[in-house]
């Protein structure tokens, strides 16, 4: 299938990029931003789509941030810990934590979720200090971009 946008005429052959419009409501405005997450597909394998479009978006933004820091070790260490992302607000990080629908509506991981938000207060990530903790849902993410992107830098979480 091939849809013309006021940008150009695009190839929606691609069965991931497909699958990613599909996601984020098939707007052709969302083209672009699908043909740089497919590409990112390829450096992050294992990302989640989630957590690729949330890279896009900051990456596209200008904001400074880094993608799974290994805090306590990270996941090579017992009781280490992978923020998604820490992102730059100030002189701190704000950590933007994924949260897939699916998984983290399980009490026990939700248990664990806030287990790991209070370790990673307050630690420090290359001189910076972790000032807050921000949950970002993964239905949001595909129905508010870039609202709720926007509302997590403010730390604001929707549930």
């Amino acid at each position: 299938m091939v849809i013309n946008a006021l940008d150009g005429t695009f190839d929606l052959t691609s069965p991931i990029i497909k699958e990613i419009l599909d996601r984020v409501g098939n707007k052709a405005s969302d083209y672009p931003m699908a043909v740089r997450v497919a590409k990112l597909m390829g450096q992050y394998p294992a990302a989640p789509l989630t957590e690729l479009i949330t890279y896009d978006w900051l990456r596209g933004s200008g904001i400074g941030f880094v993608y799974q820091a290994q805090l306590y070790g990270g996941r090579a260490s017992l009781g280490g810990v992978l923020p998604d992302f820490l992102v730059e607000d100030g002189g701190q990080w704000n950590v933007f934590q994924i949260q897939g629908t699916f998984w983290h509506s399980y009490k026990v991981n939700q248990g664990q979720d806030a287990g790991e938000k209070l370790k990673m207060i307050g630690q420090t990530y290359g001189g910076r200090r972790i000032g807050r903790v921000t949950g970002v849902w993964e239905q949001r993410i595909y129905r508010n971009r870039p609202d709720v992107f926007l509302q997590a830098l403010a730390g604001y979480e929707w549930h």
